[in-house]
């Protein structure tokens, strides 16, 4: 895989044909008439459901833009760019790094998809099922884990603090994971 990824015409290549596909399945947005009426343009500006991380990082951006008396009504879109921004530098940090073996792409791969997870502003609990291709070829204790406490998304109407019950915990050991690897990899291993 690694060798696979090093060849210039093979990226390529695979780019075009990632690309394509997404294309293909957002043309028919595209083409659609962009106004509030849109479903879609009413998700991505508006909606957020079941964040943690994303929650905290518009708080701070709302408290920018209070400090510095900045006239801006819609936090969240503007939350939405700092979230995008984070990870395209993310996307950038890890594909510049080189990977010694097809386990340390896997890895790369899942903490990639991870903090998108992580950072998005709706966390609904099939949207794990992302994270779960790669658990499977790398796993690891955060996001295994995760299967016990995302079943209180359904029960989070009736507290709202129970979002950080369910997203804390996970939320550390993920931290823990990727600042020593080491560790989780000795983790997970005694756990197997």
């Amino acid at each position: 895989m690694k060798k696979a990824l090093q060849n210039k015409k093979v990226f390529i290549f695979a780019s075009v044909i990632a690309s394509t596909i997404i294309l293909l399945n957002i043309y028919p947005i595209i083409i659609t008439k962009f106004d509030n009426s849109l479903g879609f343009v009413t998700y991505s500006k508006n909606w957020t459901n079941n964040e943690s991380v994303f929650q905290l990082i518009n708080i701070l951006v709302k408290q920018i833009i209070y400090n510095f008396k900045i006239d801006y009504q819609n936090s969240l879109r503007v939350t939405r760019w700092v979230v995008f921004f984070i990870f395209s530098v993310l996307i950038i940090f890890q594909v510049s790094r080189k990977e010694k073996s097809d386990s340390d792409l896997l890895k790369k791969l899942y903490y990639l998809v991870a903090i998108m997870y992580l950072i998005s502003p709706t966390q609904f609990p099939w949207y794990y099922t992302w994270v779960l291709p790669l658990l499977v070829l790398s796993p690891r204790l955060s996001f295994t884990a995760y299967a016990i406490l995302l079943p209180l998304y359904q029960l989070k109407y009736f507290w709202d603090y129970l979002v950080w019950i369910e997203h804390i915990p996970i939320i550390i050991l993920f931290i823990i994971e990727m600042a020593y690897p080491k560790f989780a990899d000795y983790l997970q291993e005694k756990i197997n």
